[in-house]
């Protein structure tokens, strides 16, 4: 099973994102250490783009490394398809580089749903709908669904994001979502905005100190302990996840 971290440094939102300093360290370089930190995954990638830009996230992998993977900006399926067939994977989990927070218990619980039952879905996540916080998105890819999509990515409506065909044709797909006990989608914790890098910024600053490896709990006990933390990006949230009519579309259909 591989793990790999999707990155790169042209982001239209907040150019550059991928390599600011968070306590002393890029967040990309964060992210691929809690990636590390699931038991369920084999391997870790960096997954860049050919841009010349991103040859500065090449250097960071190198620095820590970390295989890189670099194909073209607007082709991802061809991306993870590629990805599964060069490291042996059977599955792949996507982890994009505005989740500074992913929960490395997280990754192991939808990993091992796959591994219990490796041909009974097409796709196993934790947002489709979300009922967790905006930045924790995990995303399963079993190489026999990439290896379709590869097939057919001529004709598939998306090519870029990968799971937006999802949502177009959910009822053709097998899909495992991880709910939450609480509806937490109203918390922001994803990295597109200057004001999301202050809390990313300020909530590292603040447990790292009490753990090198915080969970979700830890970010929940601080934003009790700490209610305005969550005032410094709330205004960017969006119920969508970002996914606008694509989310929409889903619920819809009642998936």
């Amino acid at each position: 099973m591989v793990g790999f971290v999707q990155a790169r440094m042209t982001s239209s939102r907040l150019r550059g994102k991928a390599l600011m300093n968070v306590v002393g360290r890029p967040v990309t370089a964060w992210i691929i250490e809690r990636l590390y930190a699931a038991r369920e995954l084999d391997e870790v990638v960096l997954c860049i783009t050919t841009q010349k830009e991103d040859d500065a996230l090449e250097a960071l992998a190198k620095e820590m490394k970390v295989p890189v993977y670099r194909g073209e900006n607007e082709h991802l399926i061809e991306a993870y398809f590629d990805i599964a067939n060069t490291w042996n994977a059977d599955a792949v989990v996507c982890i994009t580089g505005d989740c500074p927070f992913v929960d490395p218990k997280l990754i192991d619980e939808l990993v091992r749903v796959y591994r219990n039952a490796p041909d009974a879905y097409d796709l196993i996540t934790n947002v489709l709908p979300s009922m967790w916080p905006d930045g924790l998105d995990i995303f399963v890819y079993p190489k026999t669904l990439l290896a379709q999509f590869y097939e057919e990515r001529k004709t598939l409506p998306y090519t870029y994001p990968v799971t937006f065909n999802f949502s177009k044709e959910s009822a053709r797909y097998r899909i495992y979502n991880l709910e939450n006990a609480d509806d937490l989608s109203h918390l922001r914790w994803t990295l597109d905005y200057e004001e999301d890098l202050e809390f990313v910024r300020r909530v590292y600053a603040m447990l790292l100190p009490r753990s090198p490896l915080f969970t979700t709990k830890d970010i929940l006990q601080l934003l009790r302990e700490q209610p305005k933390l969550a005032e410094i990006n709330a205004h960017r949230g969006d119920p969508s996840h970002g996914w606008g009519d694509n989310i929409k579309a889903f619920k819809k259909s009642g998936a």
